[in-house]
């Protein structure tokens, strides 16, 4: 057996390997090779004894760490695949893709693809959510210092491993994909986390005629980069307020429809939505649900009670009883 006379870093690297590779040619469609049952078995094997072993040393999820327990425990974390961050306007999706990147950037590399915000300008959010204080009083001449070195030391730990990249009409999936291989090397890392923020933007560099084909494209485009990379790509997608009948309305798999086939690329997809039907929105004190619409990973309909601080852009999970 390989197992015994490699080391356990040597048989990961084989493993992933080997199932990047199959993972490759089935992302290449037409005109690739056949894969053959028997080629598989060994590598499934293998992986899933290092799996054993990493969960019996006490690691809580093979994936990724999301930072968010309950989140882990449903999708093992981010592991390699597609996953859709969802909602409306508003609805702190860019906050929520900011604090998870900030998290994974802990156990390796991570690229934050922006079309909306600058990297300066995520990266002040950032220091400010770890330093508790507002980005706002940054702006307007209001913060506090102490507490804004402290956000900017605990932020020195990840900043090496967190990669902003600024997108523009001409970034497409391949680009991205070298740039995310361009960190994997730098690090010696099998598995870079990617995140697109956010796809409607990226989308308009597609070659379709409506909105909707470009997103269907994209999509299926950021899923065949998964496959490539061996690695979880998170893509966030905006709604329109009338496909989720209100402002702050609950997003449904129904209402992502109206912004492309988006759902059938990915292998999760999770809503951003208030659990307030009302329609008032606490500025302070936000009470979100995140629903995990699909999960190819585990099971779906699971709906995780959020608390979002916007002040800060800080999200934390509500413990159930």
């Amino acid at each position: 057996m390989v197992r015994d006379s490699k080391p356990i870093p040597e048989i990961v690297s084989y493993a992933e390997e080997s199932l990047a590779h199959i993972q490759s040619a089935i992302a290449a469609g037409p005109g690739s090779q056949l894969i053959w049952g028997k080629d598989l078995i060994d590598a499934i094997l293998e992986r899933a004894k290092l799996n054993n072993e990493s969960k019996a040393a006490g690691h809580n999820t093979l994936g990724i760490p999301t930072g968010m327990s309950i989140l882990d425990n449903y999708l093992n974390g981010f592991n390699a695949g597609t996953y859709i961050l969802a909602g409306g306007p508003g609805a702190g999706k860019t906050s929520l893709a900011l604090q998870w990147a900030c998290k994974a950037a802990e156990s390796g590399p991570v690229v934050y693809v922006t079309f909306e915000n600058s990297p300066f300008n995520l990266i002040q959010k950032a220091i400010c959510r770890i330093g508790h204080i507002s980005s706002s009083d940054v702006d307007r001449g209001r913060a506090d210092i102490e507490k804004l070195k402290e956000g900017i030391a605990g932020f020195s730990s990840i900043s090496g491993t967190l990669a902003f990249l600024e997108g523009n009409r001409n970034t497409n999936t391949t680009y991205i994909q070298g740039k995310a291989l361009e960190a994997m090397n730098h690090f010696k890392a099998n598995k870079c986390l990617v995140i697109v923020d956010y796809m409607q933007e990226m989308a308009h560099a597609e070659g379709y005629n409506t909105l909707r084909e470009k997103v269907s494209a994209l999509a299926q485009g950021l899923r065949d980069m998964s496959r490539r990379l061996n690695s979880p790509v998170l893509a966030v997608s905006s709604l329109s307020r009338g496909a989720m009948g209100g402002h702050y309305g609950k997003p449904s798999l129904d209402s992502l429809k109206e912004s492309g086939d988006i759902e059938y690329a990915a292998d999760v997809v999770m809503l951003l939505g208030s659990r307030d039907d009302s329609g008032n929105y606490d500025k302070i004190n936000r009470a979100l649900s995140l629903n995990i619409a699909k999960n190819r990973y585990g099971e779906a309909g699971k709906s995780i009670d959020l608390q979002f601080k916007p002040v800060y852009g800080e999200f934390a999970e509500e413990a159930r009883e």
